[in-house]
């Protein structure tokens, strides 16, 4: 449709931009929003319409009406916040914000919410107004206030009209000023916004205060137009003073409403339902510590509760938990299961005994999703396919778990001893690598294995999002009774939903096929993801960690919150992780992003090639990764031959880690190569470091190294005691116990590929990322490692987490300002040899006056290092993943606000 908009047109882009624009005409709207989204910039003449256009049909495609989109294609992305800021404020919803926003899970207390209070907002209405709100929170994703500070300071400071207490109960705060000279003024702080000045000059906006904490708030007077600014910033810090309990808020809010909640459950029971399991996943953080505790929690929120239809739900829901508590699964050790554990087992065991085929189990890292399965499979036949590494864990925890574990390991002997042991294999339960699956030619292998009556299980299913893989082809030869996908990160958008439904019910249409899954659920139709996200949800148990688990509470004694989690303390890379490359490590960027090749053929011959580093992935069959040497060229001068002894990155590495250590923290380090990991154990060595990456793996079990039998283990109180009645140990295995139970044993140093998921390194009380992880799966699996529960090693109120973070050299920042490049054809840059700015040139020729004469910081440095462009990412991935997990957002949302970094395309070198 957009070719046909187009060849109407000429073959003129721009007059086909101006045509949609003008006519807004239905039919061309979505091919056009697609077609603009993936031509080449060679084909617009004009930056500024073509932007113009393409946010335009966005907007058309996220629900605004032909005139809105027109206005807001004017303003641009910050147009459109102010707009959806000034919906929110016109709704008067900063005080129901208030109640959630510190509350994890809020996004969806808030959707529910507003579902209920406001039945004329559609769904995408809604969701854009959850979306929003969750911005404006303070480091929900990144902030402009560093665009701000760039502006000249010419405005004269805000004035502040009102007074605002110091300490208040009150759930917002209302700030009147003057901002004479400004169009707006930006709030940023604990809340961030812009909010409009009347052409008085004067404003108001209300700010949702975080409950129970201490919220800063500041301000900046700006000029849009003008690119200008008030001097400096000012701010005050208002305590507010209740204690935060969002089940008590959601209940109070519903209340709220009277009538009309009485009404909506009147005209439709299905919204009487809906709210009673919203409800149950509200109130089963209150059963964590005790059951004894979470049924006094409810009796006194009975007791202050008078709208009877929300009292009918609580005890339904009290009834439903108090059944659960009492009934005893059989094979199951008393004791063994957390209540909300027992919760899923029981939901999962409902969904085998109705005859479905499957369920996705996605809690968050942590949760014990482990010792959940095995509660489900405790009286079952059972096939569990898992990672290399995490094959030990799922034996140690049958064992604390299970009555009689009556299980057999598959792990390291080959394919044929395998087969041949499953020939008479008599147990009922089946532990295994995920390698097992990966010779479909071998089809008894899988008959032996698993028939009609075996629940599967696979471990880290996300890994099954491959369809082409021969792990997921070997996957879907295994017959059985239910399939259980075991991931803490499902999928990152809907394609990747798809495959992994598609994996629960292959006879369903709409997940045979990309294609089949965009037509049935189209992603500008929000009627359409409504319902996906209702299917989503028969097939999904998910839990994040605080919706079942209390946090430490840091004035009470330690000893009496084993049970609950510890706190997660981020300290920013400004406080310690910062570190300025070396002069040479920053030319040598400079030198990759102007010319590749050339950088190749000057520095290869300095970057080793031996395994570790070839499964680093440096060397590739065309050359070098073009990623991996720029990560490598900070990481190790070395390989840019700077042999004067500089590391920056090292020296600040170890600040870290002995401040960590002199804390009584002992430390995880993530690395994202090999050689880094062997690096940091030979600087670390006095302190026993665990190396826990691929060469350990590869190790296999521990051996004698007289006889290369392998050692046979039992665990007591978590050590491996050498014992002739136990079994083989991995050297993984071996090493992860050192590190949590020897005290002298204060480091443990993994790559992301070994230990960033299905490990626990709960000894650990600080995390420190030497390289960024890829994403924010990754991240949140890494993050998880030693956030989880543990009782024994409950030792510290937090853990901590620090993050390396190059920067550039102000000086040689200050040189690239003065530089001139332009690129060439082909992806090399050109460098203008004369001194000052390159005179104008009169160019006839398209491609020139796109590539025209820009300073080297413009270019390539402006954006900052890797890890400060990538931290940011980060940031926005985590909330919007969850956001899209939580059915209230799509990966548009997410690629809208991912900034790429620049310097790194044609990806390898010849």
């Amino acid at each position: 449709m957009a070719k046909a908009l187009l060849n109407a047109c000429n073959g003129n882009l721009y007059d086909a931009q101006k045509k949609i624009i003008k006519d807004g005409e239905n039919v061309y709207y979505d091919s056009a929003r697609r077609f603009l989204s993936q031509v080449g910039h060679a084909l617009w003449r004009d930056w500024t319409i073509s932007k113009k256009c393409v946010h335009f049909v966005e907007c058309l495609a996220a629900g605004y009406s032909f005139e809105e989109a027109k206005l807001l294609a004017d303003l641009g992305e910050e147009g459109r916040e102010d707009v959806e800021f000034e919906q929110f404020s016109q709704l008067k919803l900063e005080e129901v914000v208030a109640f959630f926003r510190n509350q994890p899970g809020g996004e969806m207390k808030l959707k529910l919410y507003l579902q209920f209070a406001h039945k004329e907002l559609s769904d995408e209405e809604i969701n854009r107004i959850v979306i929003r709100s969750f911005k404006g929170l303070h480091g929900s994703g990144p902030s402009q206030l560093d665009q701000y500070l760039q502006w000249k300071p010419k405005l004269p400071d805000v004035e502040i009209i009102s007074k605002i207490p110091a300490k208040t109960g009150e759930k917002i705060a209302t700030l009147t000023g003057r901002a004479s000279g400004s169009d707006c003024v930006y709030i940023y702080g604990t809340w961030r916004r812009r909010v409009p000045v009347a052409p008085d000059g004067t404003f108001t906006v209300t700010i949702p205060l975080a409950i129970g904490k201490t919220n800063e708030i500041m301000w900046l007077a700006l000029h849009r137009e003008k690119n200008l600014r008030s001097d400096t910033s000012k701010g005050i810090t208002v305590q507010q003073t209740d204690k935060p309990d969002d089940v008590a808020a959601l209940v109070k809010l519903l209340e709220q409403l009277g009538a009309s909640l009485t009404k909506q459950i009147a005209e439709d029971p299905g919204r009487q339902e809906f709210l009673a399991e919203c409800m149950e996943r509200t109130l089963i953080k209150k059963f964590s510590k005790s059951f004894e505790e979470g049924e006094q929690y409810v009796s006194r929120l009975l007791e202050t509760t008078k709208h009877p239809a929300l009292r009918r739900i609580i005890k339904q829901v009290l009834n439903n938990f108090e059944w659960i508590d009492a009934a005893q699964l059989p094979n199951v050790q008393e004791g063994s299961l957390m209540f909300f554990q027992k919760y899923c087992a029981y939901k999962i065991r409902q969904a085998i005994d109705s005859g479905k085929n499957g369920i996705n189990l996605c809690n968050d890292p942590g949760l014990g999703k482990t010792r959940t399965v095995w509660a489900v499979v405790a009286d079952r036949k059972a096939a569990i396919f898992t990672p290399n590494s995490v094959v030990g864990a799922w034996r140690e925890e049958a064992d604390a778990s299970l009555e009689q574990t009556d299980l057999l390991v598959l792990h390291e002997s080959g394919h044929m001893q395998r087969k041949e042991t499953l020939r008479r294999n008599h147990h009922k339960r089946i532990v295994t690598n995920v390698q097992y699956l990966r010779n479909i030619e071998d089809k008894e292998r899988f008959q032996l294995i698993s028939d009609e009556q075996t629940i599967v299980v696979h471990d880290e299913a996300h890994s099954r999002k491959n369809e082409h893989s021969e792990q997921s082809k070997g996957a879907r030869m295994l017959k059985h009774k239910f399939v259980i996908n075991v991931t803490a990160t499902l999928a990152r958008n809907p394609v990747e939903l798809r495959r992994m439904l598609h994996t629960l019910d292959p006879g369903r249409s709409e997940f045979r096929s990309d294609e089949a899954f965009r037509k049935a659920f189209p992603s500008n139709d929000p009627a359409a993801l409504k319902q996906l996200k209702l299917i989503v949800d028969q097939y999904t148990l998910r839990f994040r960690k605080y919706e079942v688990m209390e946090e430490i509470n840091p004035e009470l004694p330690l000893e009496e919150q084993l049970h609950c989690l510890p706190k997660k303390e981020h300290i920013s890379p400004g406080v310690l992780g910062k570190f300025e490359t070396t002069e040479k490590q920053a030319q040598a960027v400079y030198e990759m992003f102007l010319d590749w090749p050339t950088w190749c053929r000057r520095n290869g011959k300095y970057i080793p090639k031996d395994k570790i580093h070839e499964e680093d992935g440096l060397r590739t069959k065309h050359g070098f990764a073009k990623m991996h040497a720029y990560r490598q060229t900070i990481n190790n001068p070395s390989f840019i031959n700077d042999r004067s002894g500089e590391d920056p990155k090292t020296e600040q590495m170890k600040r870290i880690v002995h401040k960590c250590i002199r804390d009584g923290r002992k430390v995880v380090l993530f690395c994202m190569y090999e050689a880094q990991a062997q690096k940091y154990a030979e600087i670390f060595e006095g302190y026993q470091p665990v190396l826990y990456i691929g060469q350990t793996s590869r190790q296999g079990y521990v051996r004698n190294p007289l006889t290369n039998k392998p050692k046979l283990f039992s665990l007591k109180e978590g050590l491996p005691i050498e014992d002739s009645n136990g079994e083989p140990m991995l050297v993984l295995d071996y090493e992860r116990h050192m590190f949590q139970y020897i005290p002298e044993r204060k480091i443990l140093i993994a790559t992301y590929a070994a230990g960033s998921v299905g490990s626990t390194f709960t000894a650990g009380k600080a995390t420190i990322y030497d390289d960024l992880p890829s994403d924010c799966k990754e991240d949140i699996q890494a993050e998880d490692r030693t956030h989880r529960i543990d009782a024994s090693h409950q030792t510290h109120a937090a853990v901590q987490y620090y993050q390396m973070q190059a920067l550039y050299p102000t000086r040689f920042l200050e040189r690239m300002k003065k530089k001139w490049v332009r690129k060439q054809e082909g992806g090399t840059w050109e460098e203008y040899e004369g001194s000052g700015r390159p005179p104008e040139e009169e160019h006839d020729d398209e491609e020139e006056q796109k590539n025209p004469w820009q300073t080297a910081y413009q270019a390539f440095f402006e954006q900052g290092t890797y890890d400060q462009v990538q931290s940011k990412n980060l940031q926005t991935q985590r909330v919007m993943f969850h956001l899209i997990n939580d059915g209230i957002a799509d990966e548009n949302t997410l690629h809208q606000e991912d900034a790429k970094f620049i310097g790194l395309e044609n990806g390898n070198g010849d």
